[in-house]
């Protein structure tokens, strides 16, 4: 019948409302209950009222609480924990009676007590001696840089240097390398500035070149001049390794060209024929020539 009366939606909105009742009749806590539930639609109330039915109420639930001691309880006696005065640590009484280690004497703590000082002593006076060593070498270091501040190496020095430490100028040609031969004054300019130059290519190239300085002012050194054909200096003049003055380069040189030069006279150094020697391209950098008239003047011995 009702379902015959009824449109679909209306009878099950019905079965709904009738479920929706019998729960809330089920849950109440009283006999006669008057109960409340939404339906599906939030904006209607549903309103049910009757006794309880027959079936028999649910369980009420079990609330887990922590029990709560009565006034008149008694506490329990806090257990007493045993002390032992056996002048040991806790990590060391532990260990003892899990029998992982028997416990140090007397004796035996006092020597390792007196053996840790000992270290700490140790290197507590290293210490002390690495700073006084350390400000030692300081002080060293701020003396040698005032040194050099107020008593600069000249120019004139460095050449003079590389004077006292030249190699002889009977070495060109006999010992089978090539030989830069530098004509220099004190009072020349141009030698000063490219003195640090020439002492740095020599530091390079010492072991395989020779290094003959000449100094000008001096008068036993004239006909070495007049030999080279030196008309100005500075004037550095390229031997090779027989012997023969491959060209001059005159004023200050850059490193570059040094370099570039001695190398190509270093590769060279193997050649020893004379159609060989005739052969040779010229090198990298070439300036003066004073041999141009006269290329049998080209090779010389001493």
């Amino acid at each position: 019948w009702t379902h015959a009366m009824l449109p679909p939606t209306s009878v099950q909105r019905l079965l709904f409302l009738l479920l929706s009742a019998a729960t809330v009749a089920t849950s109440s806590a009283s006999a006669p209950s008057v109960g409340c539930a939404f339906a599906s639609s939030p904006r209607k109330l549903l309103v049910s009222s009757g006794r309880r039915p027959s079936a028999a109420p649910l369980p009420p639930p079990t609330l887990l609480s922590a029990t709560v001691p009565s006034d008149d309880s008694t506490p329990a006696p806090a257990t007493e924990v045993a002390t032992e005065d056996d002048g040991l640590t806790p990590q060391e009484r532990i260990l003892r009676d899990l029998g992982l280690a028997e416990p140090e004497t007397e004796e035996a703590k006092a020597a390792r007590i007196q053996k840790l000082e000992a270290e700490r002593t140790k290197l507590k006076t290293q210490k002390i001696t690495n700073v006084f060593v350390a400000i030692l070498a300081f002080g060293a270091a701020l003396i040698n840089y005032g040194w050099k501040v107020t008593h600069p190496v000249t120019a004139v020095e460095v050449l003079a240097q590389m004077q006292r430490s030249s190699d002889p100028i009977t070495l060109i040609g006999n010992n089978g390398k090539p030989t830069v031969v530098d004509f220099w004054a004190p009072w020349c300019d141009n030698c000063k500035v490219a003195a640090p130059t020439l002492r740095s290519v020599e530091k390079e190239y010492g072991d395989r070149v020779n290094f003959v300085m000449v100094n000008g002012d001096l008068g036993g050194n004239w006909p070495l001049i007049e030999r080279f054909g030196v008309d100005a200096i500075p004037h550095m003049a390229f031997v090779s390794a027989e012997g023969d003055v491959e060209t001059a380069l005159i004023g200050p040189i850059p490193r570059s060209v040094l370099r570039a030069d001695l190398d190509a006279l270093l590769e060279r150094a193997g050649t020893v024929t004379a159609d060989e020697v005739k052969g040779r391209e010229p090198l990298p950098y070439v300036m003066f020539d004073a041999f141009r008239n006269q290329p049998e003047l080209r090779r010389v011995k001493f």
